[in-house]
């Protein structure tokens, strides 16, 4: 477990380095400024995710059933939170960007773009590596780690050749060759791979991609202040996002909404 610590921040910081001795400071800056907004939402949902997920599957990895019901409502209710969040957070860039940090980090907004496409990923990643560690699988754990930083570091290596959009697109490839190495052992030992991963989270991903397309088409047809419009459009995404789970009774949806019910009703008692 150090040495795949320690293998993710040589992988991380490399980023830096490439991009600060390729293409200068200003490029690296709006590529960090962009990295690190979209990580404001996905940090904290990951960060959360991981400190549960560990100590709740290994409680039941002696049952396998169990277990894999506990992966599946984990990924589910996990993703349920972070697909929408990251087309949302993609949908508004620009105006984000505006209001936030201000219109000289403009630049950075069509890489946080793509890289709102990578973090989509990140739960998948947690999820599954949890799984192995829950299991005690930590020299597997160790190995897939190797494996995937050679393929990032390869994909970054031939991103680069393409710019700064290159190397944005090369994390949203890394996320998804990742995905499938680790779900390929999640497959072998609780027969719960990436198909029927994908299949449990697509009704939300084609529900947040209508939620993307409704937000940026009013994000361009209305330009009012830009915290204004930053709030109306996060209003906008919410409600088209929420009415379209619940008008096409989306499975996680539903658990998410039983189980906010039940614990607002043991309050009450």
């Amino acid at each position: 477990m150090l040495g795949s610590s320690l293998l993710d921040i040589f992988y991380t910081r490399l980023y830096s380095v490439l991009i600060g001795k390729q293409f200068g400071a200003r490029d690296l800056g709006f590529y960090s400024r962009a990295d690190g907004t979209k990580q404001l939402p996905v940090g904290v949902l990951t960060g959360i995710l991981s400190r549960v997920a560990l100590p709740v599957f290994s409680k039941v990895s002696g049952d396998p059933e169990k277990l894999r019901r506990g992966v599946r409502m984990s990924l589910s209710g996990m993703m349920l939170i972070n697909v929408p969040m990251m087309f949302g957070l993609a949908a508004v860039a620009e105006v984000f960007i505006v209001a936030v940090l201000g219109e000289q980090w403009l630049p950075a907004a069509p890489i946080l773009q793509v890289l709102c496409l990578a973090g989509v990923f990140w739960p998948l990643h947690v999820i599954n590596l949890n799984v192995l560690l829950a299991q005690g699988y930590s020299n597997l754990f160790f190995r897939l780690e190797v494996i995937k930083k050679v393929l990032g570091i390869s994909l970054l290596l031939l991103g680069s050749l393409y710019g700064i959009m290159g190397i944005a697109w090369s994390t949203v490839l890394f996320g998804a060759l990742a995905f499938l190495i680790n779900a390929y052992y999640t497959k072998q030992f609780l027969d719960y791979g990436a198909f029927q991963q994908t299949k449990d989270f697509l009704p939300v991903t084609l529900i947040s991609l209508i939620m993307f397309a409704i937000v940026r088409r009013a994000s361009t047809s209305w330009a009012p202040q830009p915290a204004i419009e930053l709030m109306a459009l996060v209003a906008l995404g919410a409600l088209v996002f929420v009415g379209l789970a619940h008008l096409l009774s989306i499975r996680s949806y539903r658990d998410a909404a039983a189980t906010l019910r039940s614990a607002l009703a043991k309050n009450q008692e």
